[in-house]
């Protein structure tokens, strides 16, 4: 994880500029490394930017996400699916359910819904 913090700062110091496969290579680096908080930035550098991200390092920012122990990042992960939704035009129905599914466990496991209620909605 250093190692890709390191790079990602000599980058910025030699004025190299990230587009957005460089940016999406730290956060899927930092998301594998299981460190959401960098995986964060780097997606929020993307839209600083004007780089939309795609689909896939959502996907990924989300996986991580869950996998973090005790559901933390329940809301995060809300808003970011819904970011997603928004910003990737081109979803498929498969990506969309996908990222509606990890939600729901996280918000299951955070204890912000009970894994039994049904929707009468």
């Amino acid at each position: 994880m250093d190692r890709v913090l390191d790079l990602a700062r000599e980058m910025s110091e030699a004025s190299i500029e990230l587009d957005r496969a460089a940016l999406a290579a730290l956060v899927h680096a930092c998301a594998d490394a299981g460190s959401v908080p960098h995986a964060r930035h780097f997606l929020a550098k993307m839209r600083e930017l004007g780089l939309a991200p795609r689909p896939a390092t959502y996907l990924l920012l989300l996986g991580a996400m869950a996998e973090t122990e005790g559901g933390v990042w329940a809301e995060e992960a809300v808003a970011s699916r819904a970011e997603m939704a928004e910003a990737c035009t081109r979803l498929t129905s498969m990506q969309r359910a996908e990222a509606t599914v990890v939600v729901a466990e996280m918000c299951i496991q955070a204890g912000k819904v009970r894994s039994d209620a049904t929707s009468t909605e």
